[in-house]
């Protein structure tokens, strides 16, 4: 039993350090009421902007967003509408 406990625990040990590294991005998803609409977040300190689209029924997700992203636009064709 100690063998077999002993064989096992260094993957038990690796698994636990490769999950403590993760959540250093952020997703914001949610719905419009716009279907098709380009849904834009933009990170202010760097101005990067990050976009997706919303599909028919309005939802979208927008994925590996650098943290403090503060500015979110939607657009749909010749229209903008930002929320802070």
């Amino acid at each position: 039993m100690k063998k077999i406990l002993l064989a096992f625990l260094p993957i038990i040990f690796l698994t636990t350090t490769l999950s403590a590294n993760v959540d250093t991005t952020a997703r914001i998803k949610g719905t419009v009421n716009v279907p098709g609409a380009t849904v834009e977040a933009t990170h202010a300190p760097t101005n990067t902007t990050k976009s997706g689209v919303s599909s028919a029924s309005g939802n979208f997700n927008i994925n590996f967003l650098q943290r403090n992203t503060t500015l979110m636009q939607t657009r749909e064709s010749g229209s903008t509408q930002t929320m802070a």
